[in-house]
């Protein structure tokens, strides 16, 4: 059953990002494209940084 455990961003996506970086090397997950999941969150820290630089209220949800 899975039990919904509330973490911090940052923390999920320093996580993401690691093993997305070790699966690519190793070769783990074959079926999955690690390169742009990746690229997604390169793209999505970009554009987080951008608008917070321009003041853009880009908050899902909100």
């Amino acid at each position: 059953m899975f039990i919904p455990i509330g973490i911090p961003g940052w923390l999920f996506l320093g996580g993401e990002a690691i093993y997305s970086i070790l699966a690519l090397q190793n070769g783990w997950q074959p079926q999955i494209g690690h390169a742009g999941h990746l690229g997604g969150t390169a793209f999505g820290v970009l554009a987080g940084i951008l608008s917070r630089r321009f003041g853009l209220n880009m908050r899902a949800f909100s």
